[in-house]
């Protein structure tokens, strides 16, 4: 039995397949971790939506927690969805970084 089996949480961050957020979520789903995942826009969801099929995951929910962002309660909003289908989230993985694309 491992550590995750049957564990459910989110996670925050996945960029693309080279992400930390991706390496863990990869690794936490073998483990038999049920995940829902959030996407900053739909660039981001774009290249999300394919890694989550490679595990079986089908929830994911936009947050953007920029300061650019128009929904300021954009996380607030993410974890009402996620307990209307799960009565409890045992995991977070925030793996959100922000830098200029000149950086």
């Amino acid at each position: 039995m491992s550590l995750m089996n049957g564990k459910k949480g989110i996670v925050m961050g996945v960029a693309n397949e080279r992400s930390i957020a991706w390496g863990i979520a990869e690794t936490i789903a073998k483990q038999g971790a049920k995940i829902a995942f959030t996407y900053q826009n739909e660039g981001f969801k774009k290249r999300l939506i394919p890694l989550m099929g490679s595990i079986n995951a089908d929830k994911c929910y936009e947050c953007d927690v920029s300061k650019n962002f128009n929904e300021p309660n954009s996380i607030e909003k993410v974890f009402g969805e996620i307990t209307k289908i799960w009565d409890n989230i045992d995991f977070v993985v925030h793996a959100l970084a922000y830098s200029d694309k000149e950086e």
